[in-house]
């Protein structure tokens, strides 16, 4: 559970690559949602920040799974934590066995992205009106 906490000695970290305290605090924020679906950030890694593409105007978060049945939806959002429309697309790439989770920020600065995420196969995890599944996975600033 290194998201949640950091040990000062870096024998009890248990990671192979121990964290310094600079490198902790840019990792993620983390929900037990997260855990729950077996989920793993395949891009970018231990970094909150999400930077433009090459020659693109979006940003990506790539996010494994190692179940079926997982659903994920983003959400950019403004300063104001306005949901920017048109600003998230998420879907699950079949070739390469994840999920991309694109966002195109509409001006310049840090825009807090949200990742949700559930158990689809469940009947008691549908879809909320906003289009969003139920529960917030990761969050990340782009």
């Amino acid at each position: 559970m290194i998201y949640g906490h950091l040990p000062e000695d870096p024998q009890w970290q248990l990671l192979e690559h121990p964290l310094t305290m600079k490198q902790y605090l840019m990792l993620p924020h983390i929900h037990g949602t997260f855990f729950e679906l077996n989920l793993n950030i395949v891009s970018p890694v231990y970094t909150h920040k999400i930077t433009l593409e090459p020659g693109q105007s979006y940003g990506e978060v790539l996010i494994a799974t190692s179940t079926d049945g997982v659903g994920l939806s983003g959400s950019l959002r403004d300063k104001s934590d306005t949901k920017i429309e048109g600003g998230d697309f998420v879907y699950f790439d079949h070739d390469q066995n994840l999920w991309r989770c694109r966002f195109a920020p509409q001006k310049v600065g840090n825009h807090p992205i949200l990742i949700f995420g559930d158990d689809i196969l469940s009947s008691a995890n549908v879809i909320g009106n906003d289009g969003k599944y139920g529960r917030e996975v990761v969050v990340f600033v782009a």
